[in-house]
């Protein structure tokens, strides 16, 4: 367009000899095709000002983006991780950055083998080529994690693979979570629940408690002897009902409302049972 404008403007200047009609007809097309080139250029440059509006916009959602995630790297005490194909850190949060005695650039670029001990290192790197061949993640699993000189830490992970915009598996990433204290006081519940359960057994006389159901929650051996059944497992859930006559077992319950319902303990009263072994059996 601009070559044929130039040629129209040769014309004019130069064509004395041509009719005067043409010299007419050359100036108007030429100021048509002006007006069409006017009126591009000023598409054009809403075209690039709608572009890098765009762009800017764009740029802030990406800032803006970045700052949010940044801020969950830096405030969540939760470890969060990312690594290449290697199993080598690409991005690491404060929290675990900190755990690790390190800042979270010092990190980048090691393993897991720089800060525990190999076992456990050869467990996350035999776990992270899984995820990398299968593309599958593990959810919510808790693992041990051996520390260099001694001491061992309980973490909840899950482990997902990491994808580029091509969906194509470029690492892994995974967020864990240091419940070393839970597990730690599980165990001691685990080893108190034991001992007591121990002691209940080896006690002759028959132990147990009932609920406001009148179901029983707790029995030890002696009296699942005494209520002729294979263990106290075989108690838990079930009610005086199932073990003596139902005028008995009536009067049991109303015993146990009445202690629940006072708060003054029923010491020292006798009764017959003579009748309760294998009234009713299962």
């Amino acid at each position: 367009m601009g070559a044929v404008l130039a040629m129209l403007l040769v014309v004019l200047a130069m064509g004395y000899d041509i009719p005067s009609w043409v010299r007419w007809l050359s100036l108007g097309f030429g100021l048509w095709m002006i007006i069409l080139i006017v009126s591009a250029s000023r598409t054009v440059r809403r075209e690039l000002w709608e572009s890098k509006s765009a762009l800017k916009r764009a740029r802030n959602q990406r800032d803006e983006m970045k700052r949010y995630f940044h801020a969950l790297m830096d405030t969540l005490p939760t470890w969060i991780y990312f690594k290449d194909r290697e199993s080598k850190f690409l991005q690491v949060n404060k929290a675990l950055a900190d755990y690790s005695g390190m800042t979270p650039e010092e990190m980048i670029g090691k393993s897991d083998a720089d800060f525990l001990e190999p076992e456990s290192a050869n467990k996350n790197r035999q776990d992270e080529i899984q995820i990398l061949a299968s593309g599958e993640g593990r959810e919510r699993f808790i693992e041990k994690e051996n520390l260099p000189g001694g001491g061992d830490a309980w973490v909840l992970t899950s482990k997902s693979p990491l994808r580029d915009h091509r969906g194509r598996i470029i690492g892994t990433f995974g967020v864990s979570s240091n419940v070393t204290e839970m597990v730690e006081a599980k165990n001691a519940l685990e080893k108190e629940h034991n001992t007591l359960r121990t002691l209940l057994d080896s006690i002759p006389d028959s132990i147990y408690i009932r609920d406001v159901e009148g179901e029983y929650i707790i029995a030890n051996k002696a009296f699942a002897e005494f209520a002729g059944v294979p263990s106290p497992a075989d108690v838990i859930g079930l009610t005086p009902y199932d073990f003596y006559p139902n005028d008995i077992a009536a009067r049991y319950l109303k015993e146990d409302i009445r202690v629940i319902n006072t708060g003054e303990t029923l010491a020292n009263h006798a009764h017959s049972v003579e009748n309760a072994k294998g009234i009713k059996r299962y």
